[in-house]
């Protein structure tokens, strides 16, 4: 039989076969549908992953300030507490992106933590060398180390993700 010919019996030949093919049809587009979805939350996850991992990166760039800001006698646990959780998140992250992301991705969030510990690290030497900050009028009006090595590693990190997860980049992106 032709594919004409069973296209007419379809359309033309009985309401049996013209139910069977719109049947054939609403389960094409709930297949569809279902995948579509699962692919969208798929991409939503990834996005969060990497979102995620950023943040921790930026907590521990932000760890010089919390050293200077320091106060009180129990100072230096809290805050070497604090540091303690941000780093395990940021080696939580390098393992999550390393099973679950692309590998030029991951590579490129290993960068940003190389070099964020490095940049920040020796940053963080320094403010725990220097008085703690008493007054608000203390606080710097600018930032006390440059971050230009960890503003570059940043970027190539999110061109890495734009490049190689598209929808998900589309999701960081806005």
């Amino acid at each position: 039989m032709k594919v004409c010919g069973i296209l007419d019996w379809c359309f033309w030949g009985s309401e049996a076969g013209a139910t069977i093919v719109a049947a054939l049809l609403a389960a094409l587009v709930a297949v569809g549908g279902y995948a579509w979805q699962q692919r969208q939350s798929r991409a939503d996850k990834r996005a969060v992953m990497y979102s995620e991992a950023l943040r921790a990166v930026e907590d521990y760039a932000e760890a010089p300030f919390i050293v200077r800001r320091r106060s009180g006698k129990d100072a230096r646990a809290t805050v070497s507490a604090q540091i303690s959780e941000i780093q395990s998140r940021l080696a939580m992250s390098c393992a999550l992106l390393e099973i679950s992301a692309n590998h030029q991705i991951a590579e490129a969030y290993q960068q940003l933590v190389r070099t964020t510990r490095k940049v920040a690290g020796a940053a963080m030497s320094a403010a725990w060398r220097a008085p703690r900050i008493r007054r608000d009028s203390d606080l710097p009006g600018h930032t006390p180390y440059d971050r230009s090595s960890i503003d570059n590693a940043r970027a190539a990190y999110l061109n890495a993700i734009r490049e190689h997860d598209h929808s998900a980049s589309r999701r960081i992106n806005g």
